[in-house]
């Protein structure tokens, strides 16, 4: 997947977690805590890609040496 196409998935899935966990809230919230809740949300997108990105090499090392070949 393209780097722009990554960060719009980053982006929409950082934003629809926020507003979720916004939403289910039943307090008001301060501008504060909905920043603290985006970058906890995009941090959890980011590890979860990377781990992803960690089992796709882990299961296909020889086809990642063919590519350097």
């Amino acid at each position: 997947m393209p780097p722009l196409l990554h960060q719009r998935l980053l982006n929409e899935a950082t934003l629809h977690g926020t507003v979720e966990v916004l939403r289910r809230m039943p307090v008001e919230h301060s501008p504060e805590l909905e920043q603290a809740i985006r970058q906890g949300v995009r941090l959890a997108v980011l590890y979860y890609a990377e781990g992803l990105d960690t089992l796709s090499r882990q299961r296909h090392p020889l086809e990642r040496d063919k590519a350097r070949a």
